[in-house]
């Protein structure tokens, strides 16, 4: 305390001298006050409880008492067959219309092939497919293609790793 100056010194020991004053506050009357004021509502939240609680009861007791009874209704519906309809003769002709004229074309082998292959697909599944392997046009190599068996998979990277 020798860096306190004197009269705050004085001020604190005349402080202390003080009596302390009890006052007029009551702590268990304040409590009690502030447990009534935060208990008082209103008649809407009780009111609402009741009205659920007599709603689910009676939702409790109609579902108790109804009847188990199933109605079966059997019908019986007759749907008359469609009448096939049978193809104009041969020797009448139609009137060419070119925009509804399918293309007379006939369809290129590989198409022919391609579209024999889808349906035996879908006929039959995927395991039923026959092995086929790749051949190409000519069985030379090509003059312009450069021979690549001769790279190795541990070749160096420009900054000297390699693969492994």
């Amino acid at each position: 305390m020798s860096g306190e100056p004197d009269d705050l010194t004085t001020f604190t020991r005349s402080l202390a001298n003080v009596p302390p004053h009890a006052g007029q506050l009551d702590r268990d009357a304040l409590l009690f006050a502030a447990g009534r004021a935060a208990g008082r509502r209103g008649l809407v939240w009780p009111t609402l409880i009741g009205v659920l609680a007599v709603l689910s009861v009676a939702l409790t007791a109609t579902l108790l008492t109804r009847p188990t009874t199933v109605v079966v209704v059997e019908r019986t519906v007759r749907v008359p067959a469609p009448v096939p309809q049978r193809p104009p003769p041969a020797d009448t002709v139609r009137p060419a219309d070119e925009s509804s004229a399918p293309d007379q074309t006939p369809p290129s082998p590989a198409l022919t092939d391609a579209l024999r292959l889808r349906q035996r697909l879908l006929r039959d599944g995927l395991g039923e497919l026959p092995r086929t392997t790749w051949t190409s046009e000519s069985t030379s190599p090509s003059a312009d293609m450069p021979d690549l068996s001769s790279l190795r998979l541990n070749a160096a990277h420009t900054n000297g790793e390699t693969f492994r």
